[in-house]
């Protein structure tokens, strides 16, 4: 198995819808995505790698080999470092940055209806101020920042710490409405009204107040993947198509990967004498029992895929489950496929070390721990380890 990075730099606006029925006699409003989703990036790259072979056919044996291409991420780099999303367990105030954490029950009588074993999760601080409500994170953290916050030394964080590039805003969306014009007389057509989302991918504006005196800065950025397979025989470079309608980005293999796809220092290091180690999803995940990885079992508590250390699941934070919906090309199998339910990026897993050492998760950071095999190669599910 060849591991090779791409460098992908944004030139059109992308399209990434949700699963909602868009088109003539549907709806007429095509809502996007914050991000694609790790299948449509995977389904672009393994085309991209077929466009560069010198055959370029879509026969059935190349369309399974192209399925056996592992596609991981579409992170945006910025600096030659590699950004994340933001982890769930962070909470901002305003005032004060807290973290979220499993809380003990008390011996006081108080309890929770939460499944047997697992504990609710709650500040880990008092909130500033009786009024408390949360406000919007940074959608991207650098991978030095994403660091600290992995090994507890986020929790002196001043709330200006954010406004600054190592955290970047979400992409931009545009929304812009359009119409079909007739043929024969060139006039728009009755009831021909669409509208369609645009998301910039070329361009993350530094996370920030948004203050006229001090305005967010938009940073050109790169995006990369990783992608595996022992069948990539020809470097890549190449304008292709990412996300639907055709919108154009330029492929390439990367000279050095950024940093970021392997376990930083600090994290490996404060992974070999800790028994609280946390999982957050830097894509999101699709698992057999829905929010519950199937490898924990019906006890809540298992060995992570590519590892040998027992964990036990204590608690979770994350977030409403999103839809993905699917169109199945295989003659076989053709058409509308079931929904399926993702976990959101940025969920964290708390677990406890019941046996082993935690220390080789950091040869895990950045792999997938969904449950089904296809799944795993489309890049969902991809996991950082940290501590609690």
């Amino acid at each position: 198995m060849t591991t090779t990075f791409l460098n992908v730099s944004g030139i059109d606006p992308i399209v990434a819808r949700d699963g909602r029925p868009f088109g003539d006699g549907t709806g007429n409003r095509m809502r996007g995505l914050p991000w694609p989703l790790p299948s449509a990036v995977a389904g672009s790259a393994r085309r991209a790698c077929v466009l560069n072979q010198p055959s370029g056919e879509f026969d059935p044996e190349t369309i399974q080999k192209l399925l056996n291409i592992e596609v991981s991420g579409l992170f945006p780099v910025l600096s030659g470092k590699l950004y994340l999303p933001a982890p769930k367990d962070c909470v901002w105030d305003g005032t004060a940055i807290h973290r979220v954490q499993p809380q003990t029950i008390g011996s006081d009588g108080s309890g929770c209806d939460m499944p047997n074993g697992l504990r609710p999760v709650t500040l880990n601080t008092e909130p500033s101020t009786a009024e408390f409500k949360p406000e919007r994170l940074p959608a991207w953290w650098s991978i030095n920042r994403y660091a600290e916050w992995l090994t507890g030394n986020g929790n002196n964080w001043k709330p200006e710490t954010f406004n600054r590039s190592d955290f970047l805003a979400a992409a931009e969306t545009n929304t812009r409405d359009r119409l079909t014009i007739a043929a024969d007389s060139g006039a728009a057509e009755e009831s021909k009204l669409f509208t369609v989302s645009d998301l910039t991918i070329s361009h993350l504006r530094v996370f920030g107040s948004s203050e006229p005196h001090q305005p967010c800065r938009p940073q050109l950025i790169d995006l990369s993947l990783r992608v595996s397979s022992s069948d990539l025989t020809q470097s890549i470079q190449l304008l292709h198509p990412l996300g639907g309608n055709r919108r154009l980005a330029h492929w390439a293999n990367a000279a050095k990967p950024p940093c970021g796809w392997s376990c930083p220092d600090n994290v490996r290091e404060q992974l070999k004498s800790t028994k609280q180690v946390c999982l957050v999803l830097a894509t999101p995940a699709i698992f057999d029992q829905g929010w519950l990885p199937g490898w924990l079992g019906s006890e809540r508590k298992g060995t992570p895929p590519g590892s040998s250390v027992t964990l036990q699941l204590v608690g979770v934070v994350n977030e409403r489950w999103k839809a993905l919906a699917r169109f199945g090309l295989d003659p076989k199998n053709l058409g509308p496929q079931p929904l399926r339910r993702m976990v959101p990026a940025g969920s964290v897993y708390f677990f406890e070390v019941l046996s082993g050492d935690a220390a080789p998760l950091a040869n895990c950071w950045l792999q997938s721990v969904c449950d089904d095999e296809q799944e795993r190669r489309d890049g969902f599910g991809l996991a950082i380890w940290g501590i609690w």
